[in-house]
């Protein structure tokens, strides 16, 4: 299917879905890749469309939505490749740290010095596992939408923004650096 098709069933079920007292929509599609190609539409016609109507939208950090569903002390992980990961520390779900794109080893290094029960959740949580031989690890490669709900409604709306975790790496043609 292109995005136009797609775009003709999902704005009016997306519009429909912004009025009052709408019930739950369930899209059921024959592959998985079909699957994330109209999640990933829904989310961008479902914010431009909020946005034009005048419907609050809200943002919610896939960290916080990681770890709002566990107790305790809660490691929000993400794999961010190139030896590298996202990580936010929670305490019964509220952040105790700010969200950090670090090292592998810096994050190893700080998690080695706590103490008591810990989850370590997310995509990345496997990476850092042999680090707390004691913790519980949960490899979620996404947040339950149930938990991004929660997150969302009590949330007061104001336009969602990026928050940039890592710097940007971009390079010049020819390999060389963008000057500082």
């Amino acid at each position: 299917t292109g995005t136009g098709k797609t775009a003709a069933f999902l704005i009016p079920l997306i519009n429909k879905r912004l009025q009052p007292g709408a019930g739950r929509v369930l899209i059921m599609v024959p592959t998985r890749e079909l699957a994330v190609q109209i999640a990933e539409e829904f989310k961008g016609f479902a914010k431009g469309l909020g946005a034009a109507l005048a419907i609050p939208v809200v943002g919610v950090g896939v960290l916080e939505a990681l770890a709002q569903p566990l107790g305790g002390t809660v490691l929000a992980v993400l794999d961010a490749k190139r030896d590298q990961v996202y990580l936010q520390a929670f305490a019964d779900g509220v952040a105790v740290s700010a969200p950090d794109a670090l090292p592998l080893g810096t994050a190893a290094a700080r998690l080695a010095e706590l103490a008591g029960p810990v989850t370590l959740v997310g995509s990345g949580a496997v990476l850092l596992a042999e680090v707390l031989p004691g913790a519980t690890v949960i490899a979620a490669d996404h947040a339950d939408p149930v938990a991004v709900g929660r997150l969302a409604a009590g949330r007061s709306p104001v336009p969602p923004r990026p928050l940039y975790l890592r710097a940007p790496d971009a390079k010049l043609p020819g390999g060389r650096d963008l000057p500082a």
